[in-house]
């Protein structure tokens, strides 16, 4: 994300290339869902459904709670990015694809574009 805007040479300065929003937006969504997901949340909420006698491997049983501990966390965190990297955007919701925690897609809004994360792949 650094180097995206120190390679900024627009006349504008306060024009972004769209190419460096979209890589931001990227970025943004790799960092939350591997860093903030894979070993934060998704290790906590493991040890919740474990104690819980509830399976990771099915969240249909309380899937709404999951979905909301998972939101709150995330939005939390990618606020923190986006304003780190002095971005413009926020976290619009979560969703497991598979009902299990192995996975979280992501929708997200970075200055103009929003998208869905799955599997480090941007969708739609």
């Amino acid at each position: 994300l650094l180097h995206l805007y120190a390679d900024n040479t627009e006349r504008d300065a306060n024009a972004v290339p769209t190419s460096m929003l979209a890589n931001a937006h990227f970025n943004v969504l790799r960092i939350v869902e591997d860093l903030h997901y894979q070993a934060l949340v998704r290790t906590n909420l493991n040890d919740y459904i474990w104690a819980t006698s509830d399976s990771i491997n099915n969240l249909t049983i309380d899937l709404d709670f999951y979905l909301r501990y998972s939101y709150k966390r995330l939005a939390f965190d990618t606020s923190n990015v986006l304003n780190t990297y002095g971005l413009e955007g926020s976290l619009d919701s979560v969703y497991y694809p598979w009902n299990r925690t192995f996975e979280i897609g992501l929708y997200a809004t970075v200055g103009q574009f929003t998208a869905r994360l799955l599997h480090g792949t941007e969708l739609d």
